[in-house]
């Protein structure tokens, strides 16, 4: 894969689609001091985003839950190599598509390099936001990016 290409959906099986823009961030409960409840977000690494403008992504069935697990790229041919791996393995895989936007988050994997991770809807990487920050993972909120 090229430089900085966002392992999006990808990393969500590994590990387990962004604030700005006024997005939607879903039910959040970040504590204001210790205890129970979900990490509060750390900050979003906008220097880790590919540059350029458009997106490829596709998506395919979650088998634990049968919601969209998608993965999103800059570079078509790296969304085709991701997308051909996933075709052998599971069913229902959509083509790569282009996309003028996707939203993504950046967190901080078990060895403590900061990842982007990039999905076609804002409802998607909220959802992986809330599973990243439930499960202590420390992640940044949801941003649209072009």
């Amino acid at each position: 894969m090229e430089h900085g290409t966002p392992l999006v959906g990808l990393v969500c099986v590994l590990a387990l689609g962004c604030g700005g823009g006024g997005g939607n961030q879903g039910n959040l409960d970040f504590p204001s001091g210790g205890g129970g409840g979900k990490r509060p977000p750390s900050p979003y690494h906008a220097e880790l985003i590919p540059p350029g403008t458009g997106w490829f992504c596709f998506s395919r069935p979650n088998p634990k839950d049968g919601k969209p697990f998608s993965f999103c790229s800059r570079q078509a041919a790296t969304c085709a190599t991701i997308h051909d791996e996933d075709a052998q393995k599971y069913s229902g895989v959509t083509p790569c598509e282009p996309v003028t936007t996707a939203w993504c988050h950046t967190f901080r994997t078990s060895q403590g390099k900061e990842t982007p991770v990039c999905v076609p809807t804002e409802n998607e990487c909220v959802e992986e936001v809330d599973l990243f920050l439930n499960g202590k993972t420390p992640s940044s909120l949801c941003r649209t990016e072009p």
